[in-house]
């Protein structure tokens, strides 16, 4: 049902009008800004010019293209500098209230700013009463634009729910080809939830998608934004050297970031790698009684395993180990409840 109401969403939008004048901020049909010119070339060139997707960068909700390697480095460093006024929308539109698509070729660059037309009848129509048009575009476009940010959240959610929804329907088959068609691309632009379950399909085994280097990749940038399972995960993929270089290190590094969240499995990981010593990771039983210490506060085998310990340490090492629980626990937000895989 879930799945229904976000087709029948994004089906009402596209006939209101197309998905890119109803649903972005930046006139961008199929997801890609100004249909793949490059917004750099009107200042450096004074043309229109088409990009290469080998040189994309991700800005508002949309894919921008560019020439040159050179001209992207540009836009990701001042992006409102070159970016086209009122999103690249038709300005003789936003000048009547209206978000109209344009043909990217036909621009007007004035005063630092480039303007785009739908027609280069609509484009000299502007430049006879650029001042009257100017005038009313810039009045109308902060309406406009709060307008489209609205119906650009609506869909963002919308994709969010479908991908999620397809996830949670192919799990137990592992049909992930409609999975990663629909998730990958929210993945590539930053939402979370799409990050994790991007990785934790590339990550399952026994199916056409499993890929190792591609699970790491994505359990690793959905970990730098914080979540304590692609922290988890990205710590095993170190551990083991799945998809990457074994590096006990940083598996140790991101097994830490996950437990100071409160993931019990982190928590374990840490406690009987320093516990055994091993996989690179150097024997040290106060560490590994801290970290069993901290786990016990969730879970009994975590306090059994931490009581095990006693009698292989002396009194002052146990002391230490206290402290360090009670200095870790102090230092860093923890422990918002056992974690849910």
């Amino acid at each position: 049902m879930r799945v229904l109401r976000v087709l029948v969403f994004v089906a009402a939008l596209v006939l209101d009008g197309g998905l890119a004048r109803a649903q972005s901020v930046v006139f961008a049909p199929d997801g890609i800004a100004l249909q793949g010119y490059d917004p750099v070339a009107y200042f450096n060139e004074n043309r229109a010019v088409h990009g290469n997707s080998r040189f994309s960068y991700f800005y508002l909700g949309s894919t921008w293209w560019f020439s040159s390697q050179r001209n992207r480095v540009a836009f990701s460093g001042s992006p409102e500098k070159f970016q086209p006024q009122f999103g690249g929308y038709d300005a003789l539109g936003v000048s009547s209230g209206n978000t109209e698509d344009v043909d990217p070729s036909n621009f007007v660059l004035r005063d630092g700013r480039v303007y785009l037309f739908k027609t280069g009848d609509r484009k000299a129509a502007w430049n006879i009463e650029v001042n009257t048009y100017a005038a009313r575009a810039n009045a109308n476009w902060p309406r406009l634009r709060a307008s489209l940010a609205a119906r650009q959240a609506e869909r963002e959610r919308a994709d969010a729910a479908e991908c999620e929804e397809l996830y949670k329907i192919n799990r137990r088959t592992r049909n992930f080809g409609p999975v990663i068609a629909r998730c990958r691309p929210l993945a590539e632009q930053g939402d979370l939830r799409a990050l994790e379950i991007t990785a934790a399909v590339y990550d399952t085994r026994n199916q056409p998608l499993y890929n190792e280097t591609d699970a790491v990749e994505f359990y690793k940038k959905a970990a730098e934004k914080g979540s304590k399972d692609a922290q988890y995960h990205t710590g095993r993929h170190y551990l083991y050297g799945r998809g990457v270089e074994k590096n006990p290190r940083q598996a140790v590094f991101w097994f830490e970031r996950a437990a100071d969240q409160g993931d019990m499995e982190a928590i374990r990981e840490l406690a009987k790698l320093h516990r055994d010593g091993q996989h690179g990771v150097e024997k040290n039983l106060i560490t590994a009684y801290m970290w069993f210490n901290l786990g016990a506060l969730q879970a009994t085998d975590a306090a059994t395993e931490r009581d095990r310990l006693r009698p292989l340490m002396k009194s002052d090492e146990i002391l230490e180990a206290e402290a360090r629980t009670i200095q870790r626990m102090t230092r860093v937000p923890r422990f918002t409840g056992p974690t849910v895989r």
